[in-house]
């Protein structure tokens, strides 16, 4: 009976022994199911803007709201035919900003409305960067007393053409990393397991001297924009 249990007991102890060793070879991480090398690359490209966009608008001021807003109505719509005039095609503009807000001023620590202000902007999509300084110029001539800048951007399909050129370069860039790191491990790289994308925009301005015939109308150069593209890369591996 001694012997027996003696028996029975290193039979548990084996089995116990077993079920710890297999416990720790699941949760190893190097498992040639996923192993896996992560990268990240990089592609930039460099274009000029092929459309620019101008924010230009009028603000009026007057004792009532409806003063303040007829004013304005008449600034603006003499704005919108300068513009039209210029050559700019009515889809090229946009209201993008209509209000009227009363105006206050404190007399004894007390806030008292003294008047009434309207505002309306537009925004112009340019495809003719040439016309962006005669905009300017004509606008302000027309009663325009707001500016809030001038951008530029790639057109739709400008900008597909670019980030395509910038992918690949991103991809080629992850890929050549992927390939040094597998050869420095000894490991046989296996095919992409996930990727994701991701674009960004770098304006890089470029300084132009103006010429003769530019002089009179404000000078508005678009520069060079870059364009960057990364990648994030999952490749799978297996031991050499």
């Amino acid at each position: 009976m001694r012997t027996k249990g003696i028996i029975l007991l290193l039979i548990i102890i084996l089995i116990s022994a077993g079920c710890l060793q297999t416990n720790s070879e699941g949760s190893s991480g190097y498992s040639k199911s996923n192993t896996t090398i992560s990268v990240s690359g990089e592609g930039i490209v460099t274009g000029v803007p092929d459309r620019a966009v101008l924010n230009l608008g009028v603000e009026t001021r007057g004792n009532t709201s409806m003063e303040a807003s007829e004013s304005n109505s008449r600034l603006s719509r003499n704005l919108v035919a300068v513009f039209k005039g210029i050559g700019i095609n009515r889809t090229e503009i946009k209201t993008s900003t209509l209000t009227i807000s009363p105006v206050y001023t404190y007399i004894k620590k007390e806030q008292k409305i003294v008047g009434y202000k309207a505002i309306t902007s537009f925004k112009i999509t340019l495809k003719n960067l040439s016309l962006a300084g005669m905009v300017i110029d004509k606008g302000l001539e027309a009663g325009a007393n707001r500016m809030q800048g001038v951008s530029f951007k790639f057109s739709k399909n400008k900008s597909k053409e670019l980030k395509a050129v910038a992918l690949k370069e991103a991809v080629e860039d992850a890929t050549s990393k992927a390939e040094v790191i597998a050869g420095a491990l000894n490991v046989t790289l296996g095919k992409p397991i996930k990727v994701t994308e991701s674009y960004s925009y770098n304006p890089v301005p470029i300084y132009t001297p103006m010429t003769e015939a530019m002089k009179g109308v404000t000078p508005v150069e678009p520069g060079e924009m870059k364009l960057k593209a990364g990648v994030n890369i999952e490749y799978s591996f297996t031991q050499s």
